[in-house]
């Protein structure tokens, strides 16, 4: 699985509207972060932060960002037949006493 990194950058103000700020977290929060560069400007927008985050995706990963993979719970997948155990006595019998042989 490749990670193909990529690049956002945001702009925050201290005498800003919460919102952006509110919008960075949100991002943080839904991406896998490789790194985040901040720099103190004074330009024609005004005092502020840039933020240039590089983030991770992978380009296998068909889940939007954010989301959780679905699960598998193997109980239910690997459940033996009814009335059969999973592993019969005959071939625990038989694992343990390969050990005993490779052990001594």
């Amino acid at each position: 699985m490749a990670l193909l990194t990529q690049y956002v950058s945001f702009y925050v103000s201290p005498f800003g509207e919460k919102s952006v700020t509110d919008e960075l977290n949100a991002f943080l929060r839904s991406h896998r972060i490789v790194n985040v560069e901040k720099k103190m400007i004074d330009g024609e927008r005004g005092t502020g932060w840039v933020f240039l985050i590089e983030y991770g995706t992978s380009s296998e990963s068909k889940n939007s960002p954010g989301a959780s993979p679905q699960r598998t719970d193997y109980r239910e997948v690997l459940n033996p037949v009814q009335g059969e155990p999973l592993f019969p006595e005959s071939w625990i019998y038989a694992s343990i006493s390969i050990r005993w042989i490779t052990v001594f």
